[in-house]
């Protein structure tokens, strides 16, 4: 009898206790969790938000009531909020890692990430629904399928397989991808898209290799908004944008359809974007383009490439009114001068663009109406211009100083010559004092200014060889070392940016491997297919293989990696060179660039969302430049919502790691002052100057 009862006794309590899990209480909206019903709750709710307080925390009080509206928003999407009391829950909050407060997690089918500890309410539903699922989703019931239409502003659907369309999903991680169960959910569409921006679904019926161009084409409104989306794809793209703001009273129809219209006119060339004031996520990431607060009833323009933002106001809605806005801003879409046997007219619309920007050397003849010596000069600085059009990294200009002054520029004597030298990124006004003949200056020139035979234009120049018809067999097809092959097109962004990494590399790979490039618009050469640019091919000596690499993936330390794979050495960040540039990492290669190099290395951990870390980013970018060189220093950073490694502790963004090497062991030292870069490069140096007093 005793051990029937001490067996009921036990079953009692372990009853008892499986009952205690299950039980989950609510306030507020939000489901209280603590250590015994933690993980019931993670697998009762597919998607839970979790958010750790603490007692006597005015911070935590302030989120928890913008937790408490998030909860109430998201429970119609089946998505819940959740709360741990830390401070009762110490082994619970140890075991999550959690230790300063508050702090918030998303759980995703049971895999956790950080979430936004942000008091903005709009940027936390958005961000819930644009992380409520993966790059490619199985979608089963028919309920799941219209949940994930619901949560997801741009929805792409299909009956292709996983394996088919992983590619496209990669390339476009702003839209999510679901996989329709054909038995479940008969075929009647190849796939379809969904925004909540467009009216219709839009079905899709092609060829797989079509799909993609289709996405791309369909996708997106032709007047965005700025959701998430969009954002992204706006920075991706790096075509110039075009916001219009709009006094909320004003905000109808009519004046969305009159915008579409001029929108249509220059589709391809321009992004339009509307911004309407009451939404207050939109502005703060339009703003984030144009780094200024923004007027009622005012066109902007950004250009993404040149970072020049000019705006002009308008009376009245009309497409008439828009078309012409626009059309004058086109002056600021302009590209870059070159050297072309002209000599072109600097005025205050184009000073910014062309002297600040342009990354080509710019020889500039002042001059005024009424000017005898001016005149006279004239033709001989045209003479000059024809002279160096082969140079195409050398421009000249003029401006007139009774016309239209420039208030930048000042000018002592008329007529007179001003050179602006470029390099790395910086100006460098010369003002030139020589006798103004085209002798003296063809001197000055030969002596002074270097000729970059590889420039093209705005395009950048490379340390590699250009190729074409004339050196191709000799560089590439009989070359004893394998070859680096980047093919571009002069006005592709994308390929400036494939440039920039063969500079960065260059150094890691001296004498052993040959760096090539050509224009493909200019240059086609049999065994090269192309598609699309930029595209980069690895080379094998006497050209015997030719190896194609994923120009997605633009990072130094995947093409470090492609290379070091072709050519069968282990990879090696020790003596990674200092070019002045922020590099970006990986959990995958954390390790071998922060731990294992000899150098010093500051890491920003930073999130996408996070206001503070976009608005340092131009200070940590000069930063790097401070430190261009240093063979102590390295200036990195890593998207801690995509990457996380076990030895270092994150609790909010930015956070800013400096890992100080000490022979073999590394110390991690916080900076937590101003985020400035003269502040922090004081901080590195500083720390550099104590441990060597030690």
């Amino acid at each position: 009898m005793k051990v029937i009862a001490i067996l009921i006794i036990l079953f009692l309590s372990i009853n008892g206790q499986n009952r205690l899990k299950e039980k989950i209480d609510e306030n507020d909206g939000l489901l209280l969790l603590d250590r015994n019903n933690y993980d019931y709750a993670i697998a009762k709710y597919p998607k839970l938000i979790v958010l750790f307080t603490t007692y006597g925390c005015n911070l935590c009080l302030q989120l928890k009531s913008t937790f408490i509206e998030l909860a109430k928003r998201l429970r119609e999407y089946e998505i819940y909020v959740a709360e741990v009391i830390a401070c009762e829950n110490r082994a619970l909050s140890i075991r999550m890692n959690s230790t300063s407060y508050p702090a918030a997690y998303m759980y995703n089918e049971g895999e956790k990430s950080v979430f936004p500890n942000d008091n903005d309410l709009e940027l936390l539903f958005e961000y819930t629904l644009q992380h409520s699922y993966g790059l490619i989703t199985q979608l089963d019931l028919q309920k799941d399928i219209d949940l994930f239409i619901k949560r997801s502003n741009i929805a792409v659907l299909s009956y292709y397989t996983i394996n088919e369309i992983a590619d496209i999903a990669i390339k476009m991680p702003q839209i999510k991808f679901g996989i329709i169960n054909q038995q479940i959910n008969p075929k009647i569409h190849q796939a379809f898209i969904t925004n909540k921006a467009l009216s219709k679904e839009i079905y899709f019926n092609g060829q797989l290799e079509e799909f993609y161009d289709f996405i791309d084409k369909n996708a997106y409104p032709l007047v965005f908004s700025l959701t998430e989306e969009e954002f992204k794809k706006v920075e991706a793209e790096e075509i110039p944008i075009i916001g219009m703001v709009l006094d909320p009273n004003q905000f109808n129809d009519y004046i969305k359809s009159y915008y579409e219209i001029v929108a249509q006119e220059f589709k391809g060339k321009l992004r339009f974007i509307l911004i309407n004031t009451k939404n207050e996520l939109t502005v703060r990431r339009f703003q984030y383009f144009v780094g200024q607060s923004l007027e009622y009833k005012r066109i902007y323009y950004y250009n993404l490439y040149t970072k020049y933002t000019v705006s002009l106001p308008y009376d009245e809605g009309s497409i008439p009114t828009f078309r012409k806005i626009v059309e004058q801003i086109q002056i600021y879409t302009e590209s870059f001068w070159e050297g072309d046997g002209y000599v072109h007219d600097l005025i205050p619309l184009n000073y910014q663009i062309q002297i600040n920007k342009n990354p080509n050397h710019i020889i500039l003849f002042n001059e005024k109406n009424a000017c005898d010596l001016c005149f006279g000069f004239n033709d001989i600085f045209n003479d000059l211009s024809i002279k160096y059009q082969h140079r195409n990294n050398l421009v000249f200009a003029k401006q007139n100083r009774s016309l239209k002054p420039i208030r930048e520029i000042i000018v002592e004597e008329i007529p007179s010559v001003y050179i602006y030298l470029k390099q790395d990124g910086l100006v460098n006004l010369v003002i030139y004092k020589g006798e103004l003949s085209e002798e003296a200056i063809s001197q000055y020139i030969e002596e002074n200014i270097p000729f970059t035979k590889f420039q093209q234009g705005s395009f950048p120049q490379t340390s590699g060889n250009e190729i074409d018809n004339s050196n191709f067999d000799k560089l590439i097809l009989n070359n004893e070392k394998p070859v680096l092959f980047l093919f571009y097109s002069p006005n592709c962004e994308h390929s400036k940016a494939a440039n920039q990494l063969f500079e960065q590399i260059n150094p890691l790979f001296e004498n052993k491997i040959i760096f090539c490039r050509t224009d493909a618009t200019k240059n086609q050469f049999e065994g090269f297919n192309m598609n699309s640019y930029p595209q980069i091919f690895y080379i094998t000596p006497k050209g015997r293989q030719i190896i194609k690499y994923d120009s997605q993936q633009r990072s130094i330390e995947k093409l470090v990696e492609f290379i070091n794979e072709q050519l069968h050495i282990k990879n090696n960040y020790e003596t990674l060179i200092n070019n002045g540039k922020v590099i970006s990492l990986t959990s995958d290669t954390f390790q071998d660039i922060v731990i294992k190099s000899k150098q010093h290395v500051l890491v920003k951990f930073y999130a996408p969302w996070c206001g503070h870390c976009k608005n340092m980013a131009k200070e940590y970018e000069e930063l790097a430049v401070l430190f261009r060189g240093n063979k102590d220093v390295l200036i990195a950073e890593m998207d801690w919502t995509q990457h996380q490694v076990p030895t270092v502790s994150i609790s909010g963004f930015p956070t800013m790691i400096l890992f100080y090497k000490d022979g073999n062991s590394v110390e991690q030292i916080k900076y937590n002052k101003q985020r400035q870069a003269k502040q922090m490069k004081q901080f590195i140096e500083e720390i550099m100057n104590q441990h060597d007093e030690l």
